[in-house]
Parts: C-alpha cells; structure tokens; sequence
C-alpha cells in the first residue's frame, strides 16, 4: 500500500509512513461502499447525473475509513499481544528447561562429589580450617566409607578430635592408622610428641617397647635411659667395701640400700657407697633431664666379716738361753706394729719390718695389725726370757 501523502510504499503492518512520518490511511483494494459511491456520483442507480460534492458522502466515507482504520489497529494490538503471549510462553518454557538442567547438572555433580574421596578430604579440611568442626566430621567420615581403614582419614580424623578436645579419641583413632599404615614413622613421632607434651614418658616407653620395627628405635633414643651400672654385681664378701655406680648421659642417679624402689625413696647418688656387714639390696635408676627414668638396676651383697686374727709369731713364748730371732706375720693387707714392755701397741709403735731379736731378760711382745681404713686386729702377747751369761 502506497502513503496518500507521499506515495511511496508503507511497509506492512505499519500504521505510519516511514518517509513522510504521517499516519496512513488504509484504503481496501475492494470496498463496497466505493462502488456505491460510484454509482451514485456517476447516477447510474437513478440515472440521474447528481453534483460529485456532497457532504453527506464524505461524511459517510470518512466514517468508514475511521472505523477501518479502528478494525486495522485492533487486528495489529491483537497481533501484538499473540507475539507477547508466544514470547512469554518461550521465555518460561526456556525458564523450565534451565531449571530442570541445573537441577540434573547440580544432582549429577553433587552424586559425584559425595562419592569422591578427594573432595570429602578437602572439604573436611576447608571446614576444619573454618573451624566448622560438625561439618568437617562429616566430610571425614564420608572419606572412612568411601575408603575404609584409610590411614588418611584416620589422621585427619584423629586431628579434628584433638582441636576439640577429645584426647582420647584422638589416641584411639592414632593407634586405629598405625595398625593400617605402612610407614609407621609419622603415627609414632604424633604420638610421641603428645605423650611428650603432657609428660606422659611411660607410655613412650611402652610404646617404644611395642615396636615391631627395630629401626624406628631413633625415634625414641631420647627417652630410652639406660639403666645405672654398679661397680660391683653383687655376690657375698668378706669385708666391707665402697661401691660406685655410674650413668650414662650425665644422667643422675638415685639410689635405696633396702630394696624400695628408688623412683620414690632413692636418695641421690653423689659418691662411693660403703657395703658394711651384713645382707644388702641395691637399687637404682638413672634419670634424664626430662625426668624420664630407666629401668631398675638392681644387686644384692652379703658380707660376712671374718674373725680377725692378730700377727702371729715364728717363736712361741718360753725360755731362750741363747736367744733367738722372731719373724711376725700378719694377714695381707695389715701393717704390724709392737711394743717389748707389755703396752698396748697403735699406730705411733714400732713398725714390723725385719725379723726381732728376742731382748735380754724376760719380755712381753705386743703386737697388732692394722690396715689404712682403720680395721685393726686383736693385740697377740707373747713371753720371752733370754738368759744373761754370769
């Protein structure tokens, strides 16, 4: 349809010229009220020829191109809404699909999060960090039945019961991976440092003691205190006697003569013990300086003194007319001293070195033996008399 106006051609559907910008008067191909028209300006329904100009007429037309031009803006606004109706129904039909394929998507992507092992550990952790400790059980958990007995899971477990506070879970869940593990180490230096910390050192030592790998022993060499070692390793004697008794380590020693055990009642060792006469225990243990104590070592001694016999002499008492020459003798380790006028001799007398010759006259002979510590012997008396020529 060309514009009346300008008379190029509007493009359907427009309802205004796109050149002239005037609005378009629609004007059917066919119109009956133009054959009408027609015929009544023409006169052909009369014939009679009537004036072309009559107000009425135009009227009458101007009515049917308003009422046309009301039809035709009628059809385009419910064109108009149709496209919007299909537009809506597309949109929420595209709306529908996206939702139901984020809904797969997310179902397919979260089915396969809960069975990856991976991400139920890394999860756990990233709570953990956040210190969500209920959520992060659950991530860790999840990780156990996707991998039972997994050492891993076990650790990280184990870790999350120790940051709240539940030791003895955090223990049990320890002992759970060491039983799975292959490499050992990193389970016993955890357990080890707990232990320590809470200066737990007999279950060091017990754990150190339960060890099915040698070579792990390194582990524990500063907790592993070797027991004291005495000078002597007991047995019967007789005579009294000092006993030492050394560590390793410039570890101290604590010590008990009777047999109680020297963790509690030990005094410290600081120099030579004497074993005097009689039946003794000894006990003792070497401690480090982190208070860890060895094993007990332990002795007994019985001492049983002899009867101590003073210095005998080569010459029994009597009579010498010619005199004579005396040797004394004495037990090893004694010194003899004497005296010829009947005192008692000590240490300030004559020393024994060569053998006496029997004085003039009648004599006492006194002698003793003594050694350096003091132990001396009973004082022997002998009686001597040597004829004088007249």
């Amino acid at each position: 349809m060309k514009c009346q106006y300008c008379g190029n051609e509007i493009e359907e559907g427009k309802v205004y010229c796109s050149f002239c910008g005037k609005e378009a008067r629609f004007i059917p191909d066919y119109n009956e009220l133009d054959d009408k028209l027609l015929s009544y300006v023409s006169g052909q329904e009369t014939g009679e020829i009537k004036p072309v100009y009559n107000p009425d007429i135009k009227k009458n037309v101007s009515d049917d191109l308003i009422a046309d031009k009301d039809e035709l803006r009628q059809t385009v606004g419910f064109f108009t809404m149709k496209v919007k109706l299909v537009i809506l129904f597309v949109a929420l039909f595209l709306s529908v699909i996206t939702v139901i394929t984020c809904f797969i998507v997310n179902s397919v992507t979260e089915n396969r999060n809960y069975n990856s092992y991976d991400y139920q550990m890394e999860m756990g952790q990233a709570s953990q960090d956040a210190k969500e400790y209920d959520d992060a059980f659950d991530y860790y958990n999840r990780a156990l039945e996707i991998k039972e007995n997994d050492s891993d899971a076990l650790i990280a477990l184990a870790e999350l019961y120790l940051a709240t506070g539940d030791e003895a879970s955090y223990i049990d869940y320890l002992n759970q991976a060491l039983d799975t593990i292959e490499d050992k180490t990193i389970i016993y230096k955890m357990l080890i440092n707990y232990y320590d910390d809470n200066e737990e050192y007999d279950k060091i030592i017990d754990l150190c003691n339960s060890l099915d790998d040698k070579n792990l022993l390194y582990l524990f060499t500063e907790y592993l205190v070797p027991k004291p070692i005495f000078s002597s390793n007991g047995g019967n004697f007789s005579e009294s006697f000092e006993l030492s008794i050394n560590a390793m380590n410039d570890c101290t020693v604590f010590y008990t003569l009777d047999g109680s055990d020297p963790s509690v009642n030990g005094y410290l060792y600081d120099d030579t013990i004497t074993i005097d006469e009689g039946h003794t225990i000894v006990k003792a243990i070497a401690m480090n300086s982190k208070g860890v104590c060895s094993d007990v070592a332990e002795a007994e001694f019985e001492v049983v003194l002899k009867e101590l016999v003073g210095p005998s002499a080569s010459l029994p008492s009597g009579d010498y007319p010619d005199g004579g020459e005396i040797t004394l003798t004495c037990e090893s380790g004694f010194v003899i001293f004497y005296t010829w006028d009947g005192s008692t001799p000590n240490e300030l007398s004559s020393q024994y070195v060569t053998p006496l010759q029997i004085p003039d006259g009648a004599s006492v002979l006194s002698c003793v033996g003594m050694k350096p510590d003091g132990t001396t012997t009973p004082v022997t008396t002998y009686y001597y008399t040597k004829n004088v020529a007249q």
